[in-house]
């Protein structure tokens, strides 16, 4: 299966069962018209999975439900950081 790699470029808060935005650059923008909702993604730091609820796709953000092994889609507790990859299997 072919994946997509982006980068968090805004660190959000990222709590247990909640689900966190991922903001993009703008440079990546054209990446999210290839998302859609139900993909599976992975914080890579973390090996966090999680699928995406939502796609903005006129803006710079997908919100991501998290799934498993934590129920979070953390890079450090409560954070998902800016600089993050997350890797995204379409």
């Amino acid at each position: 299966m072919a994946t997509v790699q982006v980068t968090n470029v805004l660190g959000q808060p990222s709590y247990l069962g909640q689900s966190v935005r991922v903001s993009v650059a703008q440079s990546e923008n054209s990446k999210l018209l290839q998302l859609a909702v139900g993909m599976s993604c992975v914080q890579d730091d973390s090996s966090n999975v999680g699928y995406i609820e939502s796609v903005d796709s006129y803006g710079t953000s997908f919100l991501v439900t998290p799934q498993y092994p934590t129920t979070t889609f953390e890079s450090t507790p409560g954070i998902l950081q800016s600089t993050k990859t997350v890797t995204i299997t379409i």
